[in-house]
């Protein structure tokens, strides 16, 4: 399997790269090698599993709080895998303390605002019925359909 480190001593680009790399398909794994190496330096070696499934979590805002740095990874990696979206500016990263970071869990996105303008009617209906239920107005569900996959902004 493929694999790939991230070594940072700034735990918000710690952070950050990690998430990036989670949304291409690399994730924490309970290994010696995925063990989170903390100190001045942070580093953490990430799998790629491109048959790894995660369990759905409730759409909404989301508040990730854990002591142990390899358990709130390995749940930060759980939520972007399933489509949360994080801000990083609410990051806490206390060496010996908690750690924690808020955001929102979207649906993932299966078509843009431009894919779903370009669709006929009835291919719009049953694209955007899963995630917004039915309805009779275009520019509503559309709207309905970005927020609820994050891309309203």
């Amino acid at each position: 399997m493929e694999s790939v480190t991230v070594l940072e001593s700034n735990p918000h680009l710690f952070v950050e790269s990690i998430i990036d790399h989670v949304r291409d398909g690399y994730y924490v794994t309970n290994t010696n090698a995925g063990y989170i190496l903390e100190g001045v330096l942070k580093e953490i070696t990430l799998t790629q599993d491109p048959e790894r499934v995660f369990d759905e979590i409730p759409l909404g805002e989301i508040n990730l709080s854990e002591y142990d740095a390899q358990e709130f990874l390995n749940k930060l990696c759980h939520a972007v895998a399933v489509g949360a979206v994080f801000n990083t500016d609410s990051l806490v990263w206390d060496m010996v303390g908690r750690k924690s970071i808020t955001g929102s869990v979207f649906k993932i996105p299966e078509y843009t605002k431009e894919e779903l303008a370009n669709m006929d009617w009835e291919t719009f209906k049953s694209s955007v019925k899963s995630v917004v239920g039915t309805g009779r107005d275009r520019s509503l569900m559309t709207s309905r359909y970005l927020a609820s996959t994050g891309q309203l902004v």
